[in-house]
C-alpha cells in the first residue's frame, strides 16, 4: 500500500479540500506508480491500465476529469471490514514530495 499521513498532504493553495479534490490527489500519485500495470478483464479483449485519468469536455461543454482505479479486493468476508478496508495494494513505493506540503 502507498501509505501517507496528514502531514503529506498538500497545503496551502495546493492543500485538497474536498473528498473529490484528495481522490482526484490520491489517483494522481497512483497513477504515477502504475503508469505500466495493466489487467486483463475478460480472456480476448485488450489489456487495460490500472488506474487512469482523463480530462475531456462533455456535451454540454463543462470539463469533467474521469477516474478509473482497479484495485485487487481482499477475500475476508468474516472480519466485517468497512468497504475501503477491503481493498489490497496496487503500490508501495513512498509519495514523491512533488504531491506533498
Amino acid at each position: 500500500m502507498t501509505a501517507f499521513t496528514a502531514a503529506q498532504l498538500p497545503t496551502g493553495l495546493r492543500a485538497p479540500d474536498t473528498v473529490e479534490k484528495i481522490v482526484l490527489w490520491g489517483a494522481y500519485i497512483l497513477r504515477r506508480f502504475t503508469a505500466k500495470k495493466t489487467f486483463l478483464r475478460q480472456s480476448g479483449l485488450a489489456e487495460e491500465s490500472i488506474c487512469s485519468i482523463s480530462r475531456f469536455t462533455d456535451a454540454d461543454g463543462n470539463n469533467k476529469v474521469q477516474i478509473i482505479l482497479i484495485m485487487p479486493e481482499i477475500d475476508a468476508p468474516e472480519q466485517n471490514l468497512a468497504d475501503w478496508m477491503t481493498v489490497d495494494a496496487v503500490a508501495t513505493t513512498s509519495i514523491p514530495a512533488s504531491f506533498s506540503g
